[in-house]
């Protein structure tokens, strides 16, 4: 008898620990979630500048970024991104603009091995920019700032450490608008690592 409950409370512990373990490796498929990346951004403008002109169109970004996971297979998301700036420089003339956007997107999400997950992403975006432009002599100088919408893309992969952090590469694709005077258009390319974490 003796013999019995010993191997009656050993399989009882053994149940336990086996629940209590499961429980913890499981992830959480639902729930509000918040994050953060950097990375780089790289800018389209059109029309293009003339030969002698010296444009740098690509520099550090950051994202702030919260939502909702409904399941295994897709999120809501919205962000904030500081896209970095654009310097353009001719002999005579100069331009910045600085951009950044608010964003809202589908996540739709694959899970293709042991906590790895591929995503794709589909939304708006809206994409504001600051510009100022004019001559380096000083005669001229023009400041303006304008908003627009347009689609967002992208594609990631995301790693699951534990239920409640997540690590993840984004690509991010911001079509082009037109934004500036003229016809002027402005668009967007983002590489970044972020961490989310999971409420």
């Amino acid at each position: 008898m003796k013999t019995t409950s010993t191997i009656l409370l050993a399989l009882a512990a053994l149940a336990a620990s086996t629940a209590a373990s499961t429980a913890l490796a499981a992830p959480l498929e639902a729930g509000w979630y918040l994050g953060a990346g950097i990375g780089r951004a790289s800018h389209a403008v059109s029309p293009g500048f003339p030969p002698d002109t010296r444009m740098d169109n690509q520099g550090n970004a950051y994202r702030l970024y919260g939502g909702y996971q409904f399941n295994r297979y897709l999120m809501l998301e919205t962000a904030y991104i500081d896209l970095g700036s654009v310097k353009v420089d001719s002999p005579t003339e100069y331009a910045r603009i600085k951009a950044r956007a608010m964003t809202f997107g589908v996540i739709g999400m694959l899970p293709v091995w042991s906590g790895f997950s591929l995503t794709g992403k589909l939304g708006l975006a809206s994409l504001n920019a600051d510009a100022e432009a004019g001559t380096k002599s000083g005669s001229s100088r023009s400041e303006s700032s304008a908003t627009r919408a347009t689609m967002l893309a992208g594609v990631g992969l995301r790693y699951t450490i534990t239920p409640n952090i997540t690590v993840r590469a984004d690509y991010d694709h911001m079509q082009k608008t037109g934004i500036f005077a003229r016809g002027g258009k402005l668009g967007n390319h983002m590489m970044s690592l972020g961490v989310d974490y999971r409420f």
